[in-house]
Parts: structure tokens; C-alpha cells; sequence
């Protein structure tokens, strides 16, 4: 079973292992394993995507069955992804599939109870390895350390060294780039001495290429032994597979939770805030501040919404994106208290949120374009497939994704729309397929709707009471295959 599974947000819930930042704090990123050479990873990918597998975070290792249909990744659409192909299968089941059993997302008190003790357990658990890791890298301190390198003469090159292999293979990645910047202080032949004890770090290509070209580059021999030694692992690789473990069994729980609390008939909120914090993802917190924008509770939206860079150590495009993001959710409170919706966007705002749409990235990009399709602008990265009829005289046709879906037999039709307090969906899925999902999802966003189907066609009715006048974006994901409709909600 994949150590990552998708919340019904579409976010990673399992934020499983630590980067470690330049001022030596910890950042949430996924774990540096995706399976094992006993369990792969077991996803499968499709030819038409930009990325098959883009990680901002640490290094990651994915391994996968070359003889699974589709399992194997492009390594020309890999970011900081080094792939390993296993003979082993992957025989578990989706965490929510159920297999041919519709699973009943709402958890009964006992399990809750038990959901609960599942987390607090993992969670203590992880803590204290966290404290073991966080006193061993650099020393306990990477400002310090960096510091203590950046400072050193030629004459204390012995008593660096000495330092530096002492702290191994727990230094980080800050610590490494200054010492291979101090040319002056330690020998070619002592870095290389160094990144060799170091061999987590060296998981990441940036390192090694910056090894290679900066002023006094190590030689390409050297370079190659790295490569060699970034697969291998050390004590701190252990240490981060432990933590990555129970890291999971605690997100796992949590996740488990905050489905079962979307799920019921009446959604506690203040149930779900509490155990949205408890992921400590930044995900998990823009969902926050989307409830509490919903409650009109913009004061407690801004003050999380502005910690976010302190509380994950946001810089570069993390940080950019930070910003559009705050300008887009400044946008709402000035359309909430203007009352206005989305549709009532002036010109400069509009402008606002094109530059967003077509020039961002991240969140803040996702949240613009979802805005965008109220206007009947088109995504520019919405997959498309360009079929020629050849000698038919029809000439070239571009088919979107709703196109194809359509074709494939998949529908979708929103009754009434607008809507007032509620609306009936009615799905026919395509021929072979008995389950799929259906998500309503805000314009900041947010999921505030999802429900799993199944059978080839059926009727679903949505309760809007909650919701406010808005445009929303329905979905029906059946496998590879999607539709999307917008629903009008007024009063």
C-alpha cells in the first residue's frame, strides 16, 4: 500500500517525513520513500501530464513494478524523484475503496474512539523521535554550525573536519552547501570526505550538481562515487523511516477523522477546525481559513492566514505564492462585505485574478482559474487531445476533457441550477465502471461537498442550506475520467 493517499480535499494528508530548514526549524514535506522494493508505491500514470511526479520537498525515492500497465514514471517528468523499479506487487487495496463493499465514511463512536487513540499514540510517539533528530542535526543547531563554518581560518581546517564528521551523517544540507564554499579552509579531497558520511543529503541532485560546478568543483570521479552513495542509507536514514511511520499512522487516524466529520448529516465545525490543526499542514489551515471566511470570521482567517510563512518557513515561490493567495482572499472579504459574489467582479479585480490565473503558481494559481471558470474562461493547461478526421472534410477538431468523458459515456446534469437549498444530481457512469465520486468545491477551492456512488447511474440530492450565494464547481471523477459542471446558488 502507498505510504501517500489523497484526502477528500485532494491533498495529501500523509505528511510524512522533515526537510530541514537553513534556521533549523522543520518543515512537512512527503516521505522520502513512495513503497519499497518489498511494496511498491502502485500508482499508475498517464501519458498526457506535464509532471509525473513534482516534489517541492526533500529527495524522494519511488519504486514501482515495471510490469503493471502504466506504473512506470517518466524520468523526464520527475522533479527531485529518483525511480526504482521492484519485481514485487502491490497487492492492497485504496485505503477508501472498500473493494466491491461501499465503505460507510462516517465513523461509528467506537471507532472514532478508537481513530483517535490510533493518533494520540502515533503522534507521541513521533514527537519524541522528532526531539532525538532535531538534537542530532548540526549539533542541535544549524545556525550555529553554519556559522561555525562560514567563520573558520585555514589553521582550523583539522578541527572543522573533525566537527563536521563528528555531527555525520546528521548534517543538513545548509551546513553542506557552506562548507563546500569555503575552498579556503577545506580541501577538495575533506569535502568529499565529508558529503560521503553525509549520504541523505546527497539524495538531492541540486547538491551534487552544485558540487560539480562550483569554483573549485570536485572531479568528475568524485562526482560519481556520489551518485553511487546517494542510494545507500545511514542511522539517520532509520531515524526518518521511523519517524515517517508513525507520522503517517497519526495522519492516517486524523484523516480518517476529519472524512467521518465532513460525512455526517450535521457537520460540527468547530470539530473540524480542531482536527484540521492537528495535521499541521499548510493545506489543512488555507481549509481552515476558508470555513472561518465562510462564517464571515475574517479576523480569524487573516491572523492563521498571516502566520503561514512563519509557520512554514515560506521563501521563493512558496513565499509568492503566499501572497497572491492573500490577495485573493483579501478579494473575498471585500466581495463579502460589499455583498457582492464572485460574479460581480469589477474589471481591475478581474485583471487581479488573470494575472494570478495565467502568471502564479501553486494554491494561489489553482484558486484563480477555479475563479476564472465562472466567466467562461478556458484553463490553459486543461488536458486536450487533438483528433484529425483526415479526408472527411471535418478538418481538425480540438476535444476537451468533458468532451471525452462525455464520450466515454459519462454524464452529469445539475437540476435546478441555480439552485436555492437544494439541488439533483443525476450521473450515468461510463460502461464498466460501478463507483465514482462527486465533489462541490467553493471558488476558494475548497471541498464542501463529496460523495462516493456507486452503480452506473444513480441520483444524488445536495443540500445547499449551509452555502453561501456563490458559484460552485461540481465534479464527477470516475478513474481517469471527469466532468465538471457549475451550479449557481442564490437566495
Amino acid at each position: 500500500m502507498i505510504d501517500m493517499y489523497i484526502s477528500k480535499h485532494g491533498r495529501l494528508f500523509a505528511i510524512f517525513a522533515l526537510d530541514q530548514n537553513n534556521n533549523g526549524t522543520m518543515s512537512y514535506v512527503i516521505k522520502d520513500h513512495q513503497g519499497s522494493m518489498e511494496i511498491p508505491a502502485g500508482n499508475t500514470f498517464s501519458d498526457n501530464a506535464d509532471y509525473h511526479f513534482y516534489n517541492e520537498g526533500i529527495f524522494v525515492d519511488y519504486y514501482y513494478n515495471p510490469a503493471v500497465e502504466d506504473a512506470t514514471p517518466d524520468v523526464n517528468k520527475l522533479y527531485r524523484v529518483g525511480s526504482h523499479n521492484t519485481s514485487s506487487l502491490n497487492d492492497c487495496p485504496s485505503n477508501y475503496s472498500g473493494g466491491n463493499t461501499p465503505v460507510i465514511p462516517v465513523l461509528p463512536p467506537q471507532r472514532r474512539q478508537m481513530a483517535e487513540q490510533q493518533f494520540n499514540e502515533s503522534q507521541n510517539i513521533y514527537n519524541s523521535l522528532k526531539a532525538v533528530y532535531d538534537s542530532r542535526i548540526d549539533g542541535g543547531s544549524t545556525t550555529n554550525t553554519v556559522s561555525e563554518v562560514e567563520t573558520a581560518q585555514p589553521e582550523d581546517m583539522w578541527n572543522l573536519r573533525s566537527k563536521l564528521l563528528s555531527t555525520s551523517p546528521y548534517l543538513s544540507e545548509s551546513v553542506l552547501y557552506a562548507a563546500a564554499d569555503r575552498d579556503d579552509v577545506l580541501p577538495v579531497s575533506v569535502l568529499f570526505e565529508i558529503l560521503l558520511s553525509n549520504p541523505d543529503e546527497l539524495k538531492n541532485d541540486e547538491l551534487i550538481d552544485y558540487m560539480a560546478n562550483k569554483n573549485t568543483p570536485l572531479p568528475d570521479y568524485m562526482i560519481d562515487i556520489l551518485h553511487e552513495v546517494a542510494s545507500g542509507t545511514s542511522a539517520r536514514t532509520v531515524l526518518l523511516s521511523n519517524m515517517a511511520r508513525y507520522n503517517h499512522e497519526a495522519h492516517k487516524a486524523a484523516g480518517d477523522i476529519i472524512r467521518s466529520i465532513m460525512n455526517d448529516s450535521i457537520i460540527d465545525r468547530n470539530d473540524l477546525v480542531t482536527w484540521l490543526g492537528n495535521l499541521q499542514d499548510i493545506g489543512a489551515d488555507r481549509d481552515i481559513i476558508s470555513i472561518y471566511m465562510t462564517e464571515g470570521n475574517f479576523d480569524d482567517a487573516f491572523t492563521l492566514a498571516n502566520m503561514l510563512p512563519a509557520l512554514y518557513n515560506l521563501d521563493g515561490d512558496e513565499l509568492d505564492d503566499h501572497n497572491n493567495y492573500m490577495q485573493l482572499i483579501t478579494l473575498y472579504r471585500t466581495l463579502a462585505q460589499e455583498g457582492r459574489t464572485t460574479m460581480q467582479l469589477s474589471e481591475t479585480e478581474k485583471i487581479l485574478v488573470q494575472g494570478i490565473a495565467y502568471n502564479g503558481k501553486g494554491t494561489s494559481q489553482a484558486m484563480a482559474k477555479s475563479l476564472l471558470t465562472i466567466y467562461g474562461e478556458v484553463d490553459e493547461e486543461c488536458p486536450q487531445t487533438s483528433i484529425s478526421t483526415n479526408d472527411r472534410g471535418v478538418g481538425n477538431k480540438t476535444y476537451t476533457e468533458n468532451d471525452i468523458s462525455r464520450a466515454m459515456g459519462l454524464s452529469l446534469k445539475v437540476n435546478p441550477n441555480p439552485a436555492n437549498t437544494w439541488a439533483e444530481v443525476d450521473y450515468t457512469l461510463p460502461k464498466g465502471f460501478s463507483s465514482a465520486v462527486i465533489t462541490l468545491t467553493n471558488s476558494m477551492g475548497m471541498d464542501v461537498y463529496t460523495q462516493n456512488v456507486h452503480g452506473e447511474r444513480g441520483q444524488n440530492v445536495i443540500d445547499l442550506q449551509k452555502l453561501p450565494v456563490g458559484v460552485y464547481i461540481l465534479t464527477i471523477k470516475c478513474e481517469e475520467h471527469r466532468l465538471t459542471e457549475k451550479v449557481v446558488v442564490t437566495r
